[in-house]
């Protein structure tokens, strides 16, 4: 075997001098050319205004014009000449000018030499904390400023100093109509054809759009008229009084009460919704659904008696826009109802009440099979059944825990709503689906393209979809103020 010898430092083993044990090789890569400063002539750094370079004039605070004042000696200083020395103090904005003593010129260099030794500093704020502008301890730093809010919520006494602005949302989403910031589109994609994850998921969770907010409600939400603005102040007073079930929720009252500021609903712990039997316990007076069996005028009657700070007109014009176009009014006259003529009694006869059979109502806790439909539901089958005497475990009439059942009577307990029933949201925002839409459920599907139609969607993509703002879809949902705000804390808990 011929051995292999290298032409350049005659070893073997190896036969270039790139080889990691070329002796040529390792004496040519230690010559290190060191970089010299031209300024003052030291090695280490090229130019004057690095760090280290003492001709770094962000080195020295305490300068005579361009001189180092540990350079000048006071003696070969003329006084004739005093008046074109301009001295710029670290903690003053004086100007010596004719008349000045040496001294006391003298005793304040002297000062400074004790109080300011020569250290790095930044050339932008002059601090010796950081070197430089980049630093997020330089008050000049003003890349990424989002970054230095970080941990703001947890700490209330940091406050943003500037205006968030992100420009106009001015970007249409090709497949659902969203209004969104360029921002927020999808990394990859490009400014000119942008893609959006938040609003549909790129195509993949497309829902069909909230049904169009009626006359009534959008005349109160945008007209200025005093009792257009009574009901947005009070707009969770009124949503209450006429909401089928209760929220119980523990609410941060000092937060709350607040008066200055932004509206804030903070709550602690989960909310949950609750509901009761159609009519009340002897001897106390009807609360949510249980008001609705009864005529008009004593309906609105109860109504005022709990919410006596509303306003009344405004009050009976919500209440005739529940028996207009909300299907749970007429489920709840129904059953009340169904139960009169199984006992033959007379509707106005207390006793009859009483006597009444048992009769329950089941709300159902997933939709219809047709996947595209998420409107009013316009027979009592997509709503659920009204169940005469027995127990309701037979056939298609069993119930699982999902579902919403609601007794005649029940003893007067409330029962707590499943979140993954399509009724959960419908049956106490009234306000926000007055047509009883159902919301999401576990077979909530997209109807986006052939090749994703029939896709599940999340929780958290329908609400994304239906939180976007889309011009002319005719549904206000934004501008629901603090019953909005409500909501979104509501569905996030």
């Amino acid at each position: 075997m011929v051995e292999r010898i290298c032409p350049h430092c005659g070893k073997s083993g190896h036969v270039r001098r790139s080889h990691r044990d070329c002796t040529a090789h390792i004496e040519r890569s230690v010559v290190i050319n060191q970089p010299t400063c031209s300024s003052c002539g030291q090695s280490g750094h090229r130019r004057s205004n690095h760090h280290s370079c003492p001709m770094n004039p962000a080195r020295h605070t305490n300068a005579v014009g361009d001189v180092d004042m540990n350079d000048v000696d006071m003696n070969d200083v003329d006084m004739n000449d005093v008046d074109m020395i301009d001295v710029d103090m670290r903690d003053t904005d004086v100007i010596f000018e004719d008349g000045v003593e040496v001294e006391n010129i003298m005793m304040q260099f002297e000062h400074d030499d004790q109080q300011l030794p020569n250290v790095n500093r930044c050339a932008a704020c002059n601090s010796p904390t950081h070197r430089r502008r980049t630093s997020r301890l330089c008050p000049f730093y003003t890349r990424a400023e989002s970054d230095t809010f970080e941990g703001i919520a947890q700490d209330p006494t940091r406050m943003p100093n500037i205006r968030d602005d992100r420009g106009r949302m001015d970007v249409i989403c090709f497949y659902c109509d969203a209004r969104m910031w360029i921002g927020e589109r999808v990394v990859r994609s490009s400014t000119t054809n942008p893609l959006f994850q938040l609003c549909c998921c790129k195509e993949f969770s497309v829902l069909e759009n909230l049904k169009p907010t009626p006359p009534l409600l959008t005349e109160l939400l945008t007209s200025n008229d005093n009792a257009s603005k009574e009901f947005r102040t009070n707009i969770r007073a009124y949503n209450s009084s006429l909401s089928f079930s209760s929220m119980g929720v523990k609410l941060d009252k000092e937060l709350a009460n607040q008066r200055s500021g932004s509206y804030t609903f903070r709550i602690q712990g989960s909310p949950y919704h609750q509901i009761g039997p159609a009519l009340p316990t002897s001897g106390e007076p009807p609360k949510f659904s249980q008001i609705y069996i009864y005529d008009s005028e004593r309906e609105l009657q109860n109504r005022n008696s709990i919410f006596s700070e509303l306003n009344r007109d405004t009050l009976r014009n919500l209440q005739q826009l529940m028996h207009e176009v909300n299907p749970f009014v007429d489920h709840y006259k129904t059953m009340v109802q169904l139960a009169e003529e199984q006992n033959t009694l007379d509707n106005s006869s207390s006793i009859g009440i009483e006597r009444m059979s048992e009769v329950k109502m089941v709300f159902r806790a997933e939709g219809t099979p047709d996947k595209r439909r998420y409107n009013r539901p316009t027979t009592s089958s997509e709503i659920g059944a009204i169940i005469i005497g027995g127990d309701g475990s037979s056939g298609s009439r069993t119930t699982t825990s999902r579902h919403i059942v609601v007794h005649l009577r029940h003893n007067g307990s409330l029962s707590r709503i499943n979140e993954l029933n399509q009724f959960y949201d419908p049956l106490h925002y009234v306000l926000l689906y007055p047509e009883g839409s159902a919301s999401w459920n576990i077979n909530s599907k997209s109807i986006s393209t052939p090749e994703n139609e029939g896709s599940r969607v999340s929780a958290m993509d329908y609400y994304s979809f239906h939180l976007m703002v889309r011009p002319n879809n005719g549904n206000l949902l934004h501008l629901f103020g603090k019953l909005f705000h409500q909501y979104i804390v509501d569905i996030d808990v």
